[in-house]
């Protein structure tokens, strides 16, 4: 009987453990659902590392463009991935100075057509998604002639549909985009149009927070993909 009473007890004690309730102040950081999918290794990443904090994440979905000015404003209390250069516009931001991932954003089109000689890239019309920063970074012989879409499948399409001349994204980001919207593109290696390193970004009013998080993210820094681990 006294076995039992303390295998009561000890039954109790495990299911109040597991129920009680994340008490952890909580951050409210931006991520676009869909382009938050592009980055999925890097959000597991952070929800990791913040397990070793005394914050715990909520993400917030958000279009792109709204998400950095909300972020700086502080309505949410940051933004998931951005280049660092955002903090020369939005003056309430900060990076966590750990850098997530290295950008190469290389031309695809379609396999229906020939990459196009150096010399002639600059009358390429080349589109790019609303809200990612680092469009605004492109040489500016490409970006002049670059055509805003809203999401990632009115992207694709444009580019399949021949009304542009291609898009600009990273290999990591073809892949994911071919699966997803079953399409087939040819990456024109010779162009190399912009190259980056992400970071998380917090409100300034979190500042204080940093130095946890950084020693949070390299104590996880295991669980970024492999190519990253070195930046």
């Amino acid at each position: 009987m006294k076995a039992l009473s303390v295998l009561w007890l000890w039954t109790c004690a495990m299911t109040s453990a597991y129920a009680a309730p994340d008490a952890r102040e909580v951050l409210r950081i931006g991520a676009n659902d869909e382009i938050a999918q592009l980055y999925a290794p890097y959000q597991k990443f952070v929800e990791a590392a913040f397990q070793d904090t005394p914050w715990r994440i909520e993400w917030v979905n958000l279009p792109l463009a709204r998400s950095i000015r909300a972020a700086n404003e502080g309505s949410i209390d940051g933004d998931f991935i951005r280049i660092k250069d955002v903090t020369e516009i939005y003056s309430n931001l900060v990076a966590v100075p750990w850098p997530l991932n290295r950008q190469r954003f290389y031309l695809f089109i379609p396999t229906t057509l020939d990459c196009p000689d150096t010399s002639n890239i600059d009358k390429l019309v080349v589109g790019k998604l609303l809200g990612i920063s680092a469009y605004d970074h492109f040489p500016e012989n490409i970006k002049r002639n670059m055509v805003f879409s809203p999401n990632l499948e009115s992207y694709v399409n444009m580019a399949m549909a021949h009304r542009i001349d291609g898009i600009a994204i990273t290999d990591d980001h073809y892949k994911k985009i071919s699966k997803k919207f079953d399409v087939d593109l040819k990456k024109c290696s010779d162009h190399m149009l912009y190259e980056a390193v992400t970071y998380m970004m917090l409100n300034i009013k979190h500042r204080d927070k940093i130095p946890r998080i950084v020693e949070a993210f390299s104590k996880h820094a295991g669980l970024l993909p492999t190519e990253d681990q070195a930046y």
